[in-house]
């Protein structure tokens, strides 16, 4: 019997390719902290920018989310919400992360988009 993979788990519905990002900070020559974003992963990703009738489901959850990412879950790349995602010159905050049914397969990052 051959495994059947929800629309989610389908392998072609990551196309698209998103940066992971953590916060790191230095000190600089005089001992001030500078902040910067560093790589932490690169994965494939299914990117779903929340309008219309799914934004506004959504916002009963999570008022400030504009996307809905989803990746394949891995232990050593599952995203925090203290990192950001980079994605098409767009940097999103992660609100969320959500482990679907808690069956380590499919994880879910609820994002708002971060006006710069």
């Amino acid at each position: 019997m051959a495994l059947r993979l929800s629309r989610a788990e389908n392998i072609g519905a990551f196309q698209e390719r998103i940066v992971i990002q953590s916060r790191t900070a230095t000190l600089g020559e005089y001992g001030d902290e500078t902040e910067a974003w560093a790589t932490a992963n690169t994965v494939w990703a299914e990117v779903l920018p929340q309008t219309g009738r799914e934004f506004m489901a959504a916002k009963q959850v999570q008022a400030d989310l504009t996307h809905l990412i989803r990746i394949r879950y891995a232990s050593s790349t599952k995203p925090t919400v203290e990192q950001r995602v980079y994605w098409e010159s767009r940097t999103l905050q992660i609100l969320n992360v959500v482990n679907v049914g808690e069956e380590n397969r499919i994880v879910e990052v609820w994002c708002r988009e971060m006006l710069t």
